[in-house]
């Protein structure tokens, strides 16, 4: 077999590996919809707590062009962006400048681990007293809660750099700043988008449990005041656009990392 056949061979696997990926992800999908469809409909639920997709389609379509929902929408989408943004940055710088101490970064890995796995939840009491029931608190919220993985990636990623790497930089001349920014940021890379990745799916989820646990707007709220309100079939569609939304968002924030490699 020659060059062009191994390579046209790899594209075909390629092509052929993400459509069983999508067959079975679609699959995986209508199989869920025809239980949930075969529950409603046999009586295995009621109605009232888990209405039927058609009911549920149909609310969706009334709500989708509701300014309020774009609204919403926007403000859950604003909310993420902005703390993953801020959680990256602050996160990132954190995390060089305690890679640049060993005992510095020895002294903060345990609380950066502790501050990975803390329950956050137990503190947002304290942020809507500190920042009020608006966007600001969920921004919060979000942010202490992704800044943690990125911060603690990020660090040990620019710790555990092979010192010969760093000579053969030194051995030709490298400043500081050089050895930084083409050796030392190159082969942490992949730990720092390990990190970034976490931070995303958590500011995202944290600003959508934050606007249902106490907040004035977002699609979160609306989700919310549905269920308060007995409107089943609406927090459903409700439900179905945040995931929409929320979806989208991490696909493209994992795009736009995945073309900073």
């Amino acid at each position: 077999m020659n060059a062009a056949d191994r390579s046209h061979h790899r594209r075909w696997f390629s092509l052929s590996r993400r459509f069983q990926i999508r067959l079975l992800q679609t699959g995986v999908m209508a199989l869920v919809v025809l239980l949930w469809a075969g529950a409603s409909h046999f009586g295995y639920a009621s109605p009232l707590v888990l209405p039927p997709p058609t009911v549920v389609l149909r609310e969706l379509v009334g709500v989708i062009v509701l300014p309020s929902v774009w609204g919403a929408a926007w403000v859950t989408t604003y909310s993420i962006l902005l703390a993953f943004g801020l959680a990256s940055g602050i996160g990132t710088l954190l995390g060089f400048i305690f890679s640049r101490n060993r005992k510095l970064a020895d002294g903060v890995t345990p609380l950066l681990a502790w501050g990975y796995v803390f329950p956050f939840a137990l503190l947002y009491p304290l942020f809507i007293l500190w920042f009020g029931a608006g966007p600001a608190s969920k921004v919060a919220y979000a942010l202490a809660n992704a800044v943690f993985p990125i911060a603690f990636n990020t660090m040990r990623g620019l710790s555990s750099i092979d010192r010969k790497f760093l000579a053969i930089g030194q051995a030709f001349g490298a400043s500081r700043w050089q050895i930084d920014w083409h050796i030392k940021l190159g082969a942490a890379w992949p730990m720092i988008l390990s990190g970034l990745r976490i931070g995303a799916g958590m500011a995202t989820v944290t600003v959508v449990l934050g606007e249902v646990l106490g907040a004035d707007r977002g699609l979160g709220h609306a989700i919310q005041q549905a269920v308060n309100t007995f409107r089943i079939p609406r927090s459903y569609a409700l439900i179905l656009i945040t995931m929409a939304v929320t979806g989208g968002l991490l696909w493209g924030m994992e795009r736009l990392l995945q073309s900073n490699k």
